[in-house]
């Protein structure tokens, strides 16, 4: 059972529910119009013009298909990655030096899980773009490590295990501010 609490401050109703906590800053007049519906989520809309706020709600249609995705995309992507990282470093004899490389490789990929974690409260277009970002760093990742390790020898063969996952870690990263901007705006 889900309860409302209303809470009054300088002209604004702030909505508490026991069940999951929502606040929405609004003047008094909207919320009289937003209608309440007990054990269902809160759909501000009608407060807040053509803003609509959802929390909980799973994502359908391309959102949620893009969203499966990019996360079936991340486990795969880091499960290759660590196999072509242990199978081009299958040689060296240094089992702590392998290990060291494997969580360095699996770094993007556990920044990119945390991210989609973070991301229910972020707004349709910037879920796009961490969803696409998913897409495209497992791709890329993998066909890197998959060029060096399965290619033909190579003298260096740990530098594209070493300087991948900064470059992931930086295109995570201008997404995720680009994002971020244009959410402002």
């Amino acid at each position: 059972m889900c309860s409302r609490l209303l809470h009054n401050c300088r002209g604004f109703t702030t909505v508490l529910y026991s069940t999951k906590l929502l606040t929405a800053e609004m003047p008094i007049a909207a919320m009289r119009n937003v209608p309440y519906k007990q054990g269902s989520l809160y759909n501000l809309k009608s407060a807040f013009g053509s803003k609509e706020m959802t929390l909980g709600k799973r994502e359908s249609g391309s959102l949620g298909l893009l969203r499966a995705a990019g996360l079936i995309a991340v486990a795969a992507g880091a499960v290759g990655s660590a196999g072509l990282t242990l199978y081009a470093g299958r040689h060296n004899p240094s089992r702590i030096l392998m290990g060291f490389f494997v969580l360095w490789v699996l770094s993007p990929f556990a920044a990119l899980v945390l991210a989609n974690v973070v991301s229910r409260r972020w707004t349709v277009p910037t879920r796009a773009a961490l969803y696409i970002v998913m897409l495209v760093l497992t791709l890329g990742t993998l066909a890197t490590y998959g060029r060096v390790a399965l290619g033909p020898p190579r003298a260096q063969t740990a530098f594209a295990f070493v300087v991948v996952p900064p470059a992931s870690w930086l295109l995570i990263a201008i997404v995720a501010g680009i994002a971020a901007i244009g959410r402002r705006s």
